[in-house]
């Protein structure tokens, strides 16, 4: 179970990782 949770937040880590990378391309392309 514990293994699985720090999965699940380094899943989630990436995502949010995306999302502030599509975030800083929108700021340089304006």
């Amino acid at each position: 179970q514990k293994g699985g949770n720090m999965r699940e937040v380094f899943r989630r880590f990436c995502v949010g990782l995306q999302k502030i990378e599509e975030i800083f391309k929108k700021h340089n392309h304006g």
